[in-house]
């Protein structure tokens, strides 16, 4: 994590991260303490790696942010949708995007936060070069000016 941080500090030219996203989605408790140490104040997990203490419903358990306890340190645990974000590996429709994360926290008593995720070096349109058919052209920046018309 410390040869990480060093890069990203040379390659994005600012001191602060304050999350971390694991390699392969890799975490595990014991990578709490480490975390903290480095100054990391959340982490991204994978919806299949949350198990709750107490009870709660799928919807909370995928779409609020989490606090993860081990051995007196604590983190912020930001949880992915594995389906949507693996949905965005091969190319997406933002309509249908849309659709499905209306439909996946329609049941939600609370604001949802739904966090996608996907290694760039997965799907050929994370590669492309070209504004009309890769991930940044195609999908991001339509959608995010989707969003800002409301």
């Amino acid at each position: 994590m410390g040869r990480w941080l060093r890069l990203a500090r040379h390659l994005f030219w600012r001191t602060d991260f304050s999350g971390f996203w694991p390699p392969e989605m890799g975490f595990c408790m014991e990578l709490i303490p480490v975390l903290k140490r480095f100054g990391y104040r959340y982490v991204l997990v994978d919806s299949r790696h949350v198990e709750p203490v107490t009870p709660m419903g799928w919807e909370e358990v995928r779409y609020r942010p989490h606090i993860v306890r081990h051995c007196g340190e604590e983190i912020v645990v930001m949880v992915r949708d594995r389906e949507l974000s693996d949905a965005q590996q091969s190319g997406m429709d933002i309509g249908w995007f849309m659709y499905e994360v209306h439909e996946r926290t329609k049941v939600c008593d609370f604001p949802p936060f739904v966090t996608t995720a996907t290694d760039g070096d997965n799907g050929g349109w994370f590669r492309n070069i070209s504004d009309k058919g890769n991930f940044w052209g195609v999908f991001c920046q339509p959608l995010l000016e989707t969003v800002r018309r409301g």
